[in-house]
């Protein structure tokens, strides 16, 4: 064996042997893992070792592309956790009223009253479907008493995070 062979040979089976110790076995605290995620890997025909597509596992993934999958697979997860986030905020439509008249000031012709017991001292509230909302952050809604708006954010008991207001 001539030594550019002899180099050639060592630096493959080193790279092998660095892409199957990455891949399938970490340390002993994920073993348990490991040989879950081998066991399913057999069962949908992706093996990880060092033999890669060899003439005796034809088709068999290689370290490269199990590495991708599991990109692929994170991106995925992120991508749904994500969209759950943003689902959790609720979008409700009602009036900007004021602490003293509660469900009572949900109305167009109410909006002076408001406005004016606001100034007084009154705290806004938010009034959807007869229910009256304390609001965490009044300044969001200063602009909008008396008015019809909707407003996307969280629900807390009987308080809303107020995160956006339309008209």
């Amino acid at each position: 064996m001539d030594g550019n062979r002899a180099r050639s040979i060592s630096t493959e089976s080193a790279v092998r042997d660095a892409c199957v110790r990455t891949l399938c076995s970490r340390t002993t605290v994920e073993d348990g893992i490991r040989d879950a995620s081998a066991s399913l890997g057999r069962r949908l025909g992706v093996y990880c070792s060092s033999a890669g597509n060899s003439k005796s596992n034809p088709g068999a993934t290689t370290c490269e592309e199990v590495t991708t999958l599991k990109r692929i697979v994170v991106a995925f997860v992120l991508l749904l956790s994500l969209f759950a986030m943003t689902s959790w905020a609720d979008e409700m439509t009602g009036y900007i009223s004021d602490s003293k008249c509660g469900a009572k000031g949900a109305s167009d012709s109410h909006a002076d009253c408001a406005v004016k017991c606001v100034k007084g001292g009154a705290v806004p509230v938010f009034v959807s479907e007869g229910k009256v909302y304390k609001i965490s952050d009044p300044a969001k809604v200063q602009d909008h008493v008396g008015h019809k708006v909707t407003i996307t954010g969280t629900v807390k008991g009987d308080t809303v995070d107020v995160q956006e207001v339309k008209m």
